[in-house]
């Protein structure tokens, strides 16, 4: 499709199709490389550069080349709660928690679901641990805590466990 079509429309959804199935299959770095020559035609294209900024960082470990991608993300789209979290996390993971802490408390106030409000709150739970604000950290993991235990078999798997590992690990 994307050697013959010369339709923005249609080229834009294979990009984003071939990165988000390779996703699904854990194959990351072949769908970073994949939206690559996507993100050099459709530079603007929110979805995109956060997914990219997203894998770069949390599943590659690269956060400091998804960095970039992430602010541009939060540049194009400055109230969508998904986007702001992934800057928040790739704030936090290049060191920067208190810019993180700004980013996630913005998310926070908007988020697109009930499953990205537990997420975002467990990465505002990390970043209040990385400046040692921990009584504000342990409120907010009690109330994540909460929410999750409403959600039930909802709740996403990996970010209960990530709240639990804040939890021990940061003595909240």
């Amino acid at each position: 499709i994307l050697r013959s079509s010369k339709n923005p429309a249609l080229r834009l959804a294979t990009f984003r199709t071939m990165g988000a199935t390779l996703y699904t299959f854990g194959r990351f770095q072949e769908a970073v490389d994949a939206m690559k020559p996507g993100l050099e035609e459709f530079p603007e294209d929110v979805e995109m550069l956060n997914n990219t900024s997203f894998m770069l960082s949390k599943k590659l470990n690269n956060p400091a080349l998804a960095l970039p991608l992430a602010e541009r993300a939060a540049k194009l789209a400055p109230t969508n709660a998904d986007v702001l979290d992934t800057l928040g996390v790739t704030l936090l993971l290049v060191g920067r928690a208190a810019d993180a802490e700004v980013q996630l408390r913005q998310a926070l106030s908007n988020p697109s679901s009930p499953q990205s409000e537990i997420t975002i709150a467990v990465h505002l739970i990390d970043a209040l641990l990385k400046q040692q604000k921990t009584e504000e950290a342990k409120q907010l993991a009690t109330k994540a805590q909460e929410f999750i235990a409403r959600l039930g078999a909802q709740a996403d798997p990996a970010i209960v466990a990530e709240l639990q590992q804040l939890r021990t690990t940061g003595g909240i």
